[in-house]
C-alpha cells in the first residue's frame, strides 16, 4: 500500500474522524454501561469531558443520561470539548 504525508485540507475532517473514531474504540474498550454503572455506584454523581466531534462518545453518555454542563477548547488541539454531569438518584 502507497501512502503520501501532505498537508491537511478541510475536506479530509470526515476520513479523519472516522479514523479516529475506530483507533479510539479499539484503543478504550473497557467504555460500556457496566463500567460506568459501578463508577456511579461508588461515586454518585459524575463528570466527563469529549470531544465535541466524538459522536460515538457523545451518543453513549447521552444514552446514558449524562447532560450537557460546559463546553470549553481544548488547548492542545483547538477543538471543542463537552463537559457532560450525570446526576445519580438519591
Amino acid at each position: 500500500m502507497e501512502c503520501t504525508i501532505r498537508q491537511y485540507k478541510e475536506d479530509d475532517l470526515k476520513e479523519v474522524m472516522a479514523s479516529w473514531e475506530n483507533a479510539n474504540e479499539l484503543a478504550h474498550p473497557f467504555l460500556t454501561k457496566e463500567f460506568v454503572d459501578k463508577a456511579q455506584e461508588l461515586h454518585g454523581d459524575l463528570e466527563v469531558e469529549v470531544f465535541e466531534a466524538n459522536a460515538i462518545g457523545q451518543r453513549f453518555y447521552s444514552n446514558y443520561g449524562f447532560k450537557s454542563l460546559s463546553e470549553k477548547i481544548h488547548e492542545d488541539t483547538g477543538s471543542k470539548m463537552l463537559r457532560l454531569k450525570f446526576t445519580a438518584n438519591k
